[in-house]
């Protein structure tokens, strides 16, 4: 059973294009204002990778409603959870997955107080949550 390749063992079909890069970094160094562009390119690409890699589970209390029953907002059935924090009401509209749809049901034409668990992000000016746990009170 082979493990590698045999064509990965042979040296021009990977060392040539190693030895590609290192000589454009190389020239990088002669010309300063090519380096500082490089480097805050890389720097930008790694601070995007970093924080889209750190997307944590957060913990919501409120309102649960349909977006299509209660709030007339939408042309199906969605849940949508209302977080009232400083006075301020938040909607975050929960995507479509097996969660949700089985904890639609007690929704749907009403409202229901509930915990939502699950990652947060804004997707076409709305909040929207991909849940990992919904919860009733």
């Amino acid at each position: 059973m082979t493990i590698v390749s045999p064509n990965l063992v042979k040296p021009g079909l990977w060392t040539q294009p190693l030895m590609a890069m290192l000589a454009r970094v190389y020239q990088l160094k002669e010309d300063p204002m090519k380096a500082s562009i490089f480097a805050v390119v890389l720097s930008m690409f790694l601070g995007f990778m970093v924080s889209g890699a750190q997307a944590a589970d957060v913990t919501l209390k409120g309102e649960m409603m349909c977006a299509k029953c209660a709030l007339k907002e939408a042309e199906k059935c969605q849940n949508v959870l209302k977080v009232t924090e400083g006075g301020k009401e938040t909607k975050y509209y929960i995507v479509h997955n097996e969660i949700a749809k089985k904890n639609h049901g007690k929704v749907c034409g009403g409202t229901a107080k509930a915990t939502v668990t699950g990652t947060v992000k804004e997707e076409g000016g709305k909040k929207t949550v991909t849940a990992s746990a919904i919860a009733y009170e």
